[in-house]
């Protein structure tokens, strides 16, 4: 009887106990070294030298240490995949600007913070006015592309009123080039509606051709008027960026997967242009053909002092409270260790000295 009740005892604490605990955490075997997700993010961590350096880099080496760790890095190529690695269990836990939200809090979990920030916005630096500069701005491709219709829209109109007219009166001109630049100049006045009246059709034929070629055309060339005054109230608009409430419209990069893209995506939903990493969207708004990039403040701020100095500047605004922690898969066995070795690191004044030699101040 004792032996059929521990029996039923093991069974039911191997069934019913996980069931009643949640989800088992990832257990860390001991002596194994810990998987860290990385990816470049300067200044927090940079993956082009032979070893990763960066805020981010020294944080967690400082924590491991502390911790007695040993550990690998693993990179990725942005923030999308270190976070579908740490859900997949391809990786123990990720450093870098990794910001805490209510969203990611459902597949994943955070150290306590370390780093309180916000959203950014990087414009190109101003020029000196520049002609060329203005027309490839202003003149986009839909607009070329409205042009070339209107224009051909015109020489065929042309042609038809001539051919319809050049033999029954001598209004238009008989012969070919002449005849096409009269009928081209009484498309032009005619879709404008300004109608000078020097040349009118005289036959049956030609003025009904004429009343078709009007209603087409008036609502083409309001089209072509309308892109045009949009263009134009864009361009100044691009030159005009003081805060979020200025990116409707524009042409804004961010980063694939970030809080960023999420935060865009609240105040308009075009022309939103993520990237796999950030150095495309920087490279993409210093060749003017993004309007703004949004990213985390103090991300834009190391660019904008180094890579990118003379080239772009960084807007005052800074809007989107954030957090960044370490992310952890759920139920990670780690996180209450690595909570208590960073709060060691602050009171202890590590954290200040990490931070004043990527940031310049001992206050984070």
């Amino acid at each position: 009887m004792k032996t059929t009740t521990i029996i039923f005892l093991l069974l039911f604490s191997f069934f019913l106990v996980p069931l009643v605990g949640g989800t088992p955490a990832t257990e860390i075997k001991e002596n194994q070294p810990v998987r860290v997700g990385v990816r470049t993010i300067k200044p927090f961590i940079f993956l082009d030298q032979q070893e990763p350096k960066g805020f981010a880099i020294d944080l967690w080496e400082a924590t491991a240490k502390e911790l007695g760790l040993s550990y690998n890095y693993v990179a990725s190529k942005g923030i999308s995949h270190t976070l579908e690695d740490i859900i997949g269990d391809k990786i123990d836990l990720a450093i870098g600007a990794i910001t805490v939200t209510k969203e990611r809090e459902v597949n994943i979990d955070f150290t306590h913070s370390y780093f309180h920030t916000g959203l950014g916005i990087m414009v190109a630096q101003a020029r000196n006015f520049s002609l060329s500069a203005f027309f490839n701005s202003l003149f986009t491709p839909q607009l070329l592309l409205s042009i070339g219709f209107f224009l051909l829209f015109l020489l065929v109109t042309s042609h038809v009123i001539w051919l319809a007219e050049c033999r029954s009166n001598h209004t238009f001109h008989r012969n070919y080039l002449p005849g096409i630049f009269e009928g081209m100049y009484w498309s032009i006045v005619t879709a404008s509606t300004v109608g000078y009246g020097d040349y009118t059709p005289k036959s049956k034929i030609g003025r009904i051709l004429t009343i078709i070629i009007i209603i087409v055309s008036l609502p083409l060339f309001a089209l072509f008027v309308g892109n045009l005054s949009s263009d134009i109230t864009l361009h100044k608009m691009r030159s005009t960026i003081s805060g979020p409430e200025d990116l409707i419209e524009l042409r804004v990069g961010m980063l694939k997967g970030s809080t960023a893209e999420e935060y865009v995506k609240t105040i308009s939903q075009n022309k939103l242009y993520p990237f796999e990493t950030i150095d495309e969207a920087y490279q993409w708004l210093i060749a003017g053909k993004l309007d703004a990039v949004v990213e985390d403040r103090p991300i834009l701020q190391y660019f904008q002092e180094n890579e990118g100095k003379g080239k772009v500047k960084v807007l005052g605004a800074t809007f989107e409270k954030e957090d960044y922690a370490f992310a952890l898969t759920q139920y990670s066995p780690l996180r209450e260790d690595l909570n208590r070795a960073l709060l060691t690191l602050i009171e202890n004044g590590t954290f200040a000295e990490i931070h004043e030699k990527w940031f310049g101040s001992k206050n984070p």
